[in-house]
């Protein structure tokens, strides 16, 4: 299965909404045209930065209630395939979590699909 892309295939001149979220975030997976719109961003809507902080942090709460007090022990994340900063597949929720949880995803960008399986513990 082919990983990752050639740069020939990678079109930096054109935002994507993921690498826009991900220069929200504070993220290094993001090009000029993604910063730039995010600066454009913000200047309509100040509090994008915070609304992108505050959606993440309640993704981190959904898991980690959904591993510890629900009892749930398998998630599917379904992405892009940017590993944007802090995700669920990465183990980056912190907080008690059931050794035995695991994040599968099946990421799409380009066509290519990619399965990853993440664990907590």
């Amino acid at each position: 299965m082919k990983q990752g892309f050639a740069l020939s295939e990678i079109d930096t001149t054109s935002a994507h909404p993921a690498q826009i979220y991900d220069a929200l975030l504070g993220g290094k997976d993001n090009y000029r045209s993604d910063r730039e719109a995010v600066r454009r961003l913000v200047k309509v809507a100040p509090e994008a930065r915070d609304s992108a902080r505050a959606n993440r942090a309640f993704l981190r709460r959904a898991v980690r209630y959904l591993t510890g007090e629900a009892g749930i022990r398998q998630m599917i994340d379904i992405g892009t395939g940017i590993p944007l900063l802090g995700t669920c597949i990465q183990g980056k929720v912190p907080g008690p979590l059931n050794g035995s949880s695991r994040i599968g995803s099946g990421r799409s960008r380009g066509g290519e699909h990619h399965d990853h399986l993440g664990s907590f513990g």
